[in-house]
């Protein structure tokens, strides 16, 4: 039981915000006198450490809590994640406490601050490595904001991926898988050739070619340990030292994959070089593969770019050809009722048509024709047409704005495709 836990603890969120954590520090010594309190300075996932059946929480009674309540990410039932708690922690057989308490200024973002107490200081360091190393948590590592997180709809998605599904232009599905699994089968003879054992992959072409969904394959295939990057900026940290944490966390759970997707948007001037220290610095990056996806390769710096020891190989998804148009389409309607399959003559009529479509655009033309078809009365082979003829007309005035597509696509890509 806590004495006045109101009026001691929870009470000192009315003190400035600067001098918070550290009277929180002191609060919490005199609760528990005898008891080592650690103030946490990473993000601790302690629920899906015990999602993951590692420990169990229960909130002390008589504490204040407060959770934000969402549905499940898989819409399976409801979840919680506690900005105010006071929970008792049951580990291998010990007790400890976790405590975690969300304050900030009015109109600033949020700072969640996070403690472990224990009987002594070498069981907290023993359980908070024990949490931050479990990779057996549900869900794909997520950095996003400054925190990580594990999000099981990101697992899903990825654990969904299949080369089967995919294609591309001639061997590039095969070069690229070939690439990956040599990497993670060869690391004695890196290791025997005193080689450094990490590799970089960026893919760069043009927005709906297949970049995602390869990475989405690879991962599935791979089975790994993997952390996805989403940003580096967060209001409350600086993008300089979430670049380091992020990488000093994909290196502990190695070997693995560290996803940078839309590396242009990730990278900015003032942090690059921490960003180049990390990726092919003084650290090791044993074991680790990078896989980095852009849309726009003329916007990274010429040091990404053309450094092999930081992307090894630059693989180009160029837009699709007319036989890889056609392979498309035919998937799309083989997978389809029979009343809503395109004819052969159909799927070689719109494969010569949609020259300079991507394949996000050839879906939008048979999503569209779909959705139609439903309201009744044509045949999908004339609904397709309807809808090819409607999207030429965007295409066409999108590249009044902006150039075509396959002018704007080609800027950069010869040197990123070499």
């Amino acid at each position: 039981m806590l004495p006045c836990l109101e009026s001691t603890v929870f009470d000192v969120l009315e003190k400035p915000s600067n001098a918070i954590a550290i009277e929180l520090s002191r609060v919490l010594a005199r609760l528990r006198p005898g008891k080592h309190v650690a103030a946490v300075e990473c993000d601790l996932d302690v629920e899906g450490f015990a999602r993951a059946g590692r420990c169990t929480l229960t909130l002390l009674p008589n504490t204040p809590s407060y959770a934000r309540v969402y549905p499940d990410e898989r819409y399976a039932g409801v979840r919680s994640a506690h900005l105010q708690a006071w929970r008792r922690v049951e580990w291998q057989g010990h007790a400890l406490e976790v405590v975690t308490v969300t304050f900030g200024d009015g109109g600033c973002a949020a700072n969640t601050c996070e403690w472990v107490i224990a009987a002594n200081e070498a069981l907290v360091h023993q359980f908070l490595l024990a949490v931050w190393s479990c990779d057996d948590a549900p869900g794909t590592l997520v950095f996003q904001h400054g925190r990580f997180q594990r999000s099981e709809l990101m697992h899903a998605c990825v654990s969904g991926g299949s080369f089967d599904d995919l294609v591309l232009a001639g061997g590039l599905a095969c070069e690229i898988r070939s690439d990956v699994q040599r990497f993670f089968a060869r690391r004695a003879f890196y290791e025997a050739h005193r080689l450094p054992w990490k590799r970089g992959l960026l893919f760069v072409g043009p927005p709906g070619n297949g970049k995602t969904q390869t990475v989405r394959a690879l991962l599935s295939e791979l089975r790994m340990p993997v952390l996805y990057v989403k940003g580096f900026r967060a209001r409350n940290d600086d993008a300089e030292n979430n670049i380091r944490r992020v990488f000093e966390r994909a290196r502990r759970q190695s070997p693995g994959v560290l996803v940078l997707e839309d590396l242009d948007c990730l990278i900015e001037d003032h942090y690059r070089s921490v960003f180049l220290n990390e990726l092919d610095g003084f650290t090791e990056n044993s074991g680790l593969l990078v896989i980095a996806t852009t849309n726009h390769p003329e916007k990274l710096d010429r040091s990404i770019l053309d450094r092999p020891s930081r992307f090894d190989r630059k693989f180009h998804f160029p837009l699709p050809a007319e036989p890889e148009r056609r392979a498309y389409l035919a998937r799309w309607s083989a997978a389809q009722v029979d009343a809503m399959r395109l004819s052969e003559a159909a799927v070689s009529d719109l494969a010569r048509r949609t020259k300079g479509f991507t394949f996000a655009y050839l879906k939008e033309l048979m999503l569209s024709a779909a959705l139609r078809f439903a309201d009744g009365g044509r045949e999908i082979d004339a609904l397709a047409l309807d809808v090819l003829k409607e999207l030429t007309e965007q295409m066409a005035s999108t590249a009044v704005v902006l150039g075509p597509i396959e002018r704007r696509a080609s800027i950069g890509f010869a040197e990123a495709s070499k």
